[in-house]
């Protein structure tokens, strides 16, 4: 249910220790308008100054013109540019004025080929709500999230890809091994959403009220040697009494794209 992050987010912590890899440069959600804004941390974890292009992307996968402060080069054709000093960091704060609640993700490059971690949170400073948004390879093959719809929590799915035809393989497993339901979901090049945010019990009413495990296998059959592969996602984890925390995709070392 996507009003789990536009409208009713509780305030929310989470602590995760972050290897950065290669391709760790997707921010899978930016949430920005309605009161709603999203801050961004850039680290650089080079000891050389290094370049960063962030590219801010609506949920079509269109450019996101969306006005930032804490850099000084402005959005242009949904780039933020800057450059990071030596081991510093910088934060960047979106600042859309708009009346209504938009969402969308955002690509980092580094023209330099420095490794630069991120640190992202949605937040509404009228509510103090806030929930920290993992940062998210670009691809990954074969990966887990854990879920649980019992006693009133629920778990919403984030998924994303702009890859054509895309396919999202899932099996989901009770929390003693049982299968409950497998499927298969295609990214289609005509789909008006490249980034779906959804309740899992209200999607696949089989999850309702079970807990578990949704394990994903992500295919390209459609895809050229010129198509960037490209998925992520993450879970939203909602609890009875109050409050919400971002759960990071999860895998073995092996099941990674051969791509690191």
């Amino acid at each position: 249910m996507v009003r789990i992050v536009l409208v009713s987010l509780l305030m929310c912590t989470a602590c995760l220790a972050v290897e950065v890899r290669p391709t760790d440069r997707i921010v899978p959600l930016i949430q920005d308008g309605d009161g709603w804004h999203t801050s961004i941390t850039l680290v650089n974890l080079e000891n050389t100054p290094a370049r960063f292009e962030l590219l801010m992307h609506t949920r079509i996968a269109q450019p996101w013109v969306l006005p930032v402060t804490g850099v000084a080069t402005p959005t242009n054709d949904g780039y933020v540019r800057g450059t990071l000093p030596a081991n510093g960091s910088i934060s960047i704060r979106t600042n859309g004025p708009g009346s209504t609640a938009e969402r969308g993700y955002a690509f980092l490059f580094s023209p330099d080929g420095a490794t630069i971690g991120i640190t992202a949170s949605v937040q509404q400073a009228a509510t103090g709500t806030s929930l920290a948004i993992p940062q998210s390879p670009e691809r990954e093959d074969r990966f887990r999230l854990p879920f649980d719809n019992t006693g009133g929590a629920n778990t919403s799915l984030l998924w994303l890809s702009e890859t054509p035809y895309a396919i999202a393989n899932y099996t989901a497993v009770a929390s003693d091994g049982t299968i409950l339901l497998i499927g298969r979901y295609q990214f289609s090049a005509q789909d008006a959403d490249t980034q779906d945010l959804f309740s899992l019990a209200e999607r696949f009413p089989e999850l309702k009220d079970c807990k578990g495990t949704i394990i994903f296998d992500i295919a390209y059959p459609n895809a050229t040697i010129y198509d960037d592969l490209f998925f992520s996602a993450f879970a939203i984890q909602s609890f009875p009494q109050g409050g919400s925390v971002a759960i990071p995709s999860m895998s073995d070392a092996t099941w990674r794209s051969n791509r690191y």
